[in-house]
């Protein structure tokens, strides 16, 4: 593999990770729209957390998902991990998600 590419292996778990994140974003806005205020609040509030404690946050594929960016998949500088514990992207998303559940079809 030439120096500074990513290993496909990894691009695709972390790729397919971040388009979760994106995918369950626009799910809760579509799922509550009589509360997407609040939940973008909420999303807001994450992303202006997670700049203020992380140095790297603008290199880290989750906060890019999360924040609705992107980012290039040869970029030899991104970050692919998660933040860390309580902080993780991923753990958000999922308590997001049981917040604002999806509504059953009538």
């Amino acid at each position: 593999m030439p120096e500074g590419q990513p290993d496909k292996e990894k691009l695709v778990s972390f790729l397919e990770r971040d388009r979760k994140i994106k995918d369950a974003r626009l799910a809760l806005f579509e799922n509550a729209p009589e509360k997407i205020n609040k939940i973008w609040g909420e999303i807001a509030e994450r992303i202006k957390y997670l700049k203020n404690k992380y140095d790297d946050y603008n290199d880290r594929a989750v906060f890019q998902a999360l924040a609705g960016g992107s980012f290039s998949n040869t970029d030899p500088n991104i970050n692919e991990e998660d933040f860390p514990g309580e902080d993780s992207v991923v753990k958000f998303v999922e308590d997001l998600e049981k917040e604002y559940p999806k509504k059953m079809q009538e």
